[in-house]
């Protein structure tokens, strides 16, 4: 969804500031990325939950966001207040939506209810310098209760996967990089010119990989590994252009 967004405002930008651009490309850029929004709005409906749309809400607010301040051109001031009211109105939604639970983020907004409790209970035992890489599944089967799942394959979230497995301090570490990393691509799309939909799309995708981190395990499919890193790379390396036009 947020590649598909994302190309029709590449496709604007370049109808925008390339003569070869014509108009007749403009409307297939559009229809092709207005048909893959579409198959990718059915797949996550077929499957949504709060999560999914809180994350895929704040991450296309980010795309647009940066697209309505280089649009109007609001200086450092504006996007300050921009950037605190999604915050603001952020938290309030996750206080609302899930209350005291979020003191706990690891496993209090997990989607897979069925490992949670074996999950907890790993996370109980952990060291701080974690239990092994590719640990988990051989340590569910030890604190797995008879009346659960047989087969725990994963943790309940990627966040206790990584808090198990390498110890809590790496995933705060990872955590911290990730924001650093999405500040930095910010900054990368407001400096840029017409490739700043580069950058904010890695923001967009950084953030919604590390919403979904908290949410579920599934970050560390092959697919999307490879989807996020190609994007990212790509944002990063778009971010450091020599000049801003």
């Amino acid at each position: 969804m947020l590649l598909a967004v994302t190309a029709v405002i590449r496709a604007f930008e370049r109808w925008q500031s390339s003569r070869g651009f014509s108009k007749s490309k403009l409307i297939f850029s559009i229809a092709f990325c207005t048909a893959s929004i579409a198959v990718c709005g059915s797949a996550l409906a077929i499957r949504s939950t709060g999560n999914v749309e809180f994350s895929l809400a704040f991450t296309l607010t980010i795309l647009l966001a940066i697209v309505v301040v280089r649009r109007l051109e609001i200086d450092i001031w504006g996007l300050a207040a921009i950037a605190a009211f999604v915050l603001v109105i952020s938290a309030s939604i996750v206080w609302i939506q899930y209350g005291r639970l979020a003191a706990d983020p690891i496993t209090a907004y997990a989607e897979d209810t069925t490992s949670v409790e074996v999950t907890r209970r790993i996370l109980a035992d952990t060291p701080w310098f974690g239990c092994g890489a590719g640990c988990f599944r051989i340590l569910a089967d030890i604190y797995r209760l008879p009346s659960e799942p047989t087969h725990v394959q994963t943790a309940a979230t990627a966040a206790a996967k990584i808090a198990i497995e390498l110890g809590p301090p790496v995933l705060w570490t990872i955590l911290a990089a990730v924001l650093f990393a999405t500040a930095v691509l910010l900054r990368g799309a407001l400096k840029r010119g017409r490739d700043s939909f580069y950058p904010s799309l890695g923001a967009a995708c950084l953030t919604a990989l590390l919403l979904r981190g908290f949410a579920d395990a599934n970050i560390f499919a092959q697919a999307v590994s490879i989807i996020a890193a190609a994007t990212i790379g790509l944002a990063l390396a778009q971010s450091s252009g020599r000049t801003s036009r």
